[in-house]
């Protein structure tokens, strides 16, 4: 017999709850190192055609290459984009050149800075022997959540490359991580099914919630379904983040 596991968090008060999780790039497709929105900058260019803003501009040619940032000189090197307003980025996103030729400029040691004013910054997170880059590659790396805070200006801050002559990024995204909270009337399998989670998830509740979302069903009957449930209660314990 195959046992599928669904989570719900249950408050009295509030229904059937449930967290999504939700990812945005945070950047625009920018068309310029100031349009349409922010400032991207860099620590030195290898000439015009392969300026900050190309690392942001989200291009899905098939030859990348001169849609690349790339440096005028070996590492270290940044790369950085200033938003309007701050915001709070826990995921980013870095793509290597669509080509077997130049891997070996992309970034090896690094790390993801934020800052409010240019002048201090915090380190995000640190990372050491990025090696093995393969054509188009796309690797993500996750901000802490101690670490998440709203800040006008992130940065990657490139120690050294992979040995090549230079330094390049094919694309740098930064991604929120929000979380939906959704209210449901009724425990009935079928939402259950729907909106429970299957896998283990780590919600943090101050951190994480940006919106509240509240929903009416009408479910199917269903006969199948055996509920396990375990309280908390809240007057005894403060909660800030649930591990299921």
């Amino acid at each position: 017999m195959t046992v599928n596991e669904k989570y719900l968090l249950h408050a009295k008060n509030q229904n059937f709850i449930k967290l999504k999780k939700s990812q945005k790039n945070l950047i625009p497709e920018m068309t310029s190192n100031t349009t349409p929105l922010g400032v991207a900058k860099a620590s030195s260019v290898y000439n015009s055609s392969y300026d900050a803003w190309k690392a942001f501009s989200k291009t899905t040619e098939s030859d990348k290459y001169l849609e690349c940032w790339e440096t005028s000189n070996k590492s270290p090197a940044w790369l950085s984009y200033e938003f309007q307003h701050p915001s709070m980025v826990a995921i980013y996103t870095i793509q290597a050149i669509n080509g077997d030729n130049n891997l070996n400029r992309m970034p090896k040691d690094w790390m993801f800075e934020a800052s409010m004013d240019e002048m201090t910054w915090e380190v995000l997170d640190r990372q050491q022997d990025q090696m093995n880059w393969s054509k188009n590659e796309i690797r993500a790396f996750t901000i802490p959540f101690d670490k998440r805070k709203e800040y006008k200006i992130y940065r990657i801050n490139i120690q050294s490359n992979n040995g090549g002559d230079y330094v390049l990024i094919n694309n740098l995204e930064m991604l929120n991580d929000d979380a939906v909270l959704i209210k449901l009337n009724k425990l009935k399998e079928d939402k259950i099914s729907q909106y429970g989670t299957s896998k283990i998830s780590d919600f943090d509740f101050k951190a994480d919630i940006r919106e509240i979302h509240s929903s009416t069903f009408i479910s199917a009957k269903n006969s199948n379904m055996v509920i396990f449930q375990h309280e908390v209660d809240l007057k005894k314990y403060r909660i800030k983040k649930i591990i299921l």
